[in-house]
């Protein structure tokens, strides 16, 4: 590979880390605002449900299996966005289309670790951004139904890794080298 054409994939990389992270920490401060409001909302407001001039359910909140929830309408009924923490504790946040799928999710695993996934029309994570326990990075792109997939990562000592998978799960090209 020419200097220059490493100088520009190591630039494009740095970019794309930076927008990824940048994404991430927009994403959580909205989630942080909106259920910050909503919290408010519930303390005040036994009912649990927030309707509009027109008597249509827009807000939702309300607890089961130990898992708690506020779910956002728009005024065509359809839930937009739903939030809240399942049974362990763990906050969730997910975007979802028009059809009740969700296309975009926000969590921390357990261990409180970021992730974040962009799902396909068949409820599919295509696209997954994580830190790990020791705060390394990763981006996952995935092919339709899990075939063939790219990771990107960098590991503790700083090096990055790029490896390429085949539609088998099979390495095809991986730098640095195992």
């Amino acid at each position: 590979m020419s200097d220059s054409l490493e100088n520009r994939v190591e630039k494009l990389e740095r970019k794309l880390r930076r927008s990824n992270l940048e994404n991430i920490f927009m994403f959580g401060l909205m989630a942080v605002m909106w259920l910050a409001s909503i919290v408010l909302w519930i303390r005040f407001n036994p009912s649990h449900f927030v309707k509009d001039e027109a008597g249509k359910v827009r807000i939702s909140a309300g607890s089961e299996g130990g898992n708690a929830s506020v779910g956002f309408f728009d005024a065509k009924q359809h839930m937009r966005l739903i939030g809240g923490t399942t049974q362990n504790g763990q906050p969730v946040l997910y975007l979802l289309d028009l059809n009740d799928r969700k296309r975009i999710g926000i969590d921390l695993h357990p261990g409180d670790h970021p992730f974040q996934a962009f799902y396909d029309w068949q409820g599919n994570a295509r696209i997954m951004l994580k830190l790990s326990p020791n705060g390394q990075p990763s981006i996952n792109m995935s092919g339709r139904r899990g075939k063939g997939s790219i990771l990107m990562s960098i590991q503790d000592d700083g090096n990055p890794v790029l490896r390429l998978l085949d539609k088998d799960g099979k390495t095809v090209f991986e730098t640095p080298a195992p």
